[in-house]
């Protein structure tokens, strides 16, 4: 039998037995029911059979990899007497699916050639293992193209080789990418390593000399020991097979020659040779093997008697050189170090030419050096930073201050413009470009932006050095905003029979400005007006000019006078001279409303109170009751939490006003109408009067108003 990889508990087949009868039946008092079982074979259990019926199947997922193949024996018994048995071989073999990737022996291979390897020379063996079966183990293998064609690779055995000669010098190393494919014809699966081959230096250059042949000069003065010439060579190679080492192809007594530098150095007297010529060859050997040398030429002019010593072609010299010369720059004949303009802008030199001979002849030639100016200098502000004040008030063209920056460069490069690089979004200030004045564009408004911080860009000409300058101007204050009360109509309540000096309400205006011009002072410009026959105002009241607290001077009477109503009042401050300034602020009449309090109560026509339950969800209310005229109305249903609703009666209008869980209506006949103010109280005092009824309350709630304006 042969079984692909399947799931746990997957039915394969049914064990046959022919001496088994499909069903139970009697024999000797009781059932013959066959009995199956595996009782060797899997060890693992890896199968299950079902006992009665004889089904096979698996008992967790196969893996061929582990075991590709199972010999299991059957055996089948009967629970008769006596029992019989039987016995049947079972071969189960697992087909292979392409469930493993090839796997590479080392995830990265290094490997040193020399460069002188044979193109198609075996430079590395992969190896890659795939435990599948058949084609789905089947590795092939492949290079990336960071090989870049130097190697190539053998599909099916994955030996790399080399494709192109190899050259250390051109590129000493290789890194790539390579891959093995498994050949299942769907969904095959791979691996990849990195394969880095290092090309190992052979000594394939021999060193080569930079300058040869090489001419020399010399007197037949030149003192022994003096070195008159070096000869260099240089070697592409690495390592030893690029050191070198110098020396005299045939040995020459007259010169010596050091083996590392290459400097020929003077032995002897030049005076007893009778040749204007010496001609010397220098060998360049390197330290590879095998050594690699080259031959170099040095040939030595040997200088008449006649010499009449040293001469300047011409009698002066002028030369110009940029300040940015870089040091060493030769200049007719060399440079010493970096110039300046502005610290010297010419030198007056005088050049001395000395020979070697003996006697020592000389000449001299003066030379003046002018520096050129370039750019190198940023602007240089004569602050670091600027501060000024400036009255909201000033007008537009006024001149703030006035930059200063200045450029050490000459000519264009020193010319200096002034602009406005940031902190001027609204256009409020003028710089000139040139002069570096700062003028006033627009007005100012110290409410508005009491302080601006701009930034000003000093810049130079060709080259864009530039240098920046934080500026801070603050705005002064002036006396340009006047006093003004929030609210048009401003009204106040208190209870009759109060002590004197009772808070009745206090008064706030707001002015922009700040300081003195700030500070506002209050009081009452005209008198206070009662009802017929009431105190005068200045009897009544009393008016603090700081804070604006109007309290009552004597305790009111409410059947005396019910209100009062101030004309308008003014606000006052002080000026800059100290001198008391008035300022007429118009102010809507303040209405003081006296509520009755105590066994006083006012008398009222027609007047009647009227509560309801509340409404439902859907605004639909219950009956409402009434009270007749001049006994004490409560609510339907009771009052807040604790305690019925407290009525204040008030002058105003008819209102139909919900207060908490209530609707309130008063309404009263006669000439005058009235209103009502209403409160949650926690121990109300409610009064019977002779046709209505008056409450006062003592709620930790203040009162809730209906009316606004009386």
């Amino acid at each position: 039998m042969s079984l692909a990889p399947t799931p746990p508990l997957s039915h394969i087949g049914r064990v046959p037995c022919s001496h088994c009868p499909p069903a139970p039946r009697p024999y000797q008092g009781g059932s013959l029911i066959p009995i199956s079982s595996l009782p060797d074979g899997d060890p693992a259990q890896d199968f299950s059979l079902d006992p009665v019926s004889g089904v096979f199947s698996t008992s967790r997922s196969l893996d061929r990899e582990l075991v590709a193949s199972y010999h299991l024996t059957v055996v089948a018994r009967d629970h008769g007497t006596p029992q019989r048995s039987a016995t049947m071989s079972l071969s189960v073999r697992v087909l292979d699916l392409n469930d493993n990737a090839p796997h590479f022996a080392q995830a990265a291979y290094t490997v040193e050639v020399p460069e002188d390897l044979a193109v198609g020379a075996l430079v590395l063996q992969l190896v890659a293992l795939d435990p599948d079966e058949g084609t789905n183990g089947q590795v092939s293998y492949y290079l990336g193209n960071e090989s870049l064609g130097m190697f190539r690779v053998e599909p099916q055995s994955g030996r790399i080789t080399s494709a192109q000669a190899l050259d250390r010098e051109r590129r000493p190393t290789y890194s790539f990418l390579a891959k093995a494919v498994d050949s299942a014809p769907w969904e095959p699966k791979s691996a990849v390593a990195r394969v880095t081959i290092t090309v190992r230096d052979i000594n394939d250059h021999a060193p080569a000399f930079l300058h040869s042949p090489l001419s020399v000069n010399l007197s037949r003065h030149t003192p022994p020991k003096q070195v008159v010439a070096t000869m260099r060579a240089e070697d592409k190679d690495a390592g030893a097979n690029a050191s070198i080492l110098y020396r005299f192809a045939t040995p020459n007594p007259s010169f010596a020659i050091n083996s590392y530098t290459g400097a020929i150095q003077l032995l002897q007297p030049l005076g007893s040779l009778s040749q204007r010529q010496r001609t010397l060859f220098i060998l360049a050997t390197d330290l590879g093997q095998p050594a690699l040398s080259s031959t170099g030429v040095v040939v030595i002019y040997l200088q008449e008697e006649s010499y009449q010593g040293v001469r300047f072609p011409r009698s002066t010299r002028d030369v110009a050189i940029p300040e940015n010369a870089a040091t060493g720059t030769v200049t007719s004949q060399t440079g010493h170090r970096a110039l300046d303009f502005e610290a010297v802008p010419f030198y007056n030199l005088t050049v001395a030419a000395l020979d070697r001979g003996v006697p020592q002849r000389s000449a001299t030639v003066p030379v003046l050096v002018a520096v050129l100016d370039v750019n190198d200098n940023p602007p240089v502000f004569a602050r670091a930073e600027y501060h000024t004040a400036v009255s909201e008030s000033t007008p537009p063209g006024t001149e703030l201050l006035r930059l200063a920056a200045h450029d050490a460069d000459s000519g264009s490069y020193g010319q200096v413009r002034y602009s406005i690089s940031s902190g001027d979004q609204r256009g409020l200030f003028q710089l000139h470009e040139a002069t570096g004045t700062l003028r006033l564009a627009q007005p100012l408004d110290r409410e508005t932006q009491a302080r601006h911080s701009l930034v000003v860009q000093a810049s130079d000409g060709p080259g864009g050095h530039f240098a920046l300058v934080p500026i801070t101007i603050e705005v002064k204050d002036t006396n340009d905003n006047t006093p003004y009360f929030p609210v048009e109509t401003l009204s106040a309540s208190v209870r009759e029979n109060l002590p004197p000096g009772t808070l009745v309400t206090t008064l706030r205006a707001i002015d922009a400005d700040t300081g003195a011009f700030g500070e506002l002072r209050y009081a009452v410009l005209e008198q206070a007006v009662g009802e017929l026959g009431a105190p005068e105002g200045r009897d009544v009241f009393f008016l603090n000019r700081t804070s604006g607290e109007l309290r009552s001077r004597l305790a009111f009477d409410y059947e005396r006078a019910k209100a009062f109503q101030l004309a308008p009042i003014g606000c006052l401050w002080w000026c800059r001279s100290h001198c008391l300034k008035r300022l007429p602020v118009p102010v809507p009449p303040l209405v003081s409303d006296l509520l009755s309090h105590g066994t006083v109560c006012p008398e009222w026509r027609g007047a009647e109170v009227v509560s309801s339950p509340p409404c439902d969800d859907r605004g639909h209310s219950g009956p409402r009751s009434s009270s007749p005229v001049g006994q004490a109305a409560q609510p339907a249903g009771g009052g807040g939490p604790a305690s019925p609703p407290a009525w204040d009666l008030v002058g105003g209008q008819t209102v139909s006003q919900r207060l908490g869980k209530h609707w309130v209506r008063v309404s009263e006949g006669g000439t005058h109408s009235k209103g009502v103010r209403g409160a949650w109280a926690s121990t109300p005092d409610i009064m019977p009067c002779a046709r209505t009824v008056l409450t006062a309350t003592r709620s930790r709630l203040p009162p809730l108003p209906i009316t606004s304006t009386l």
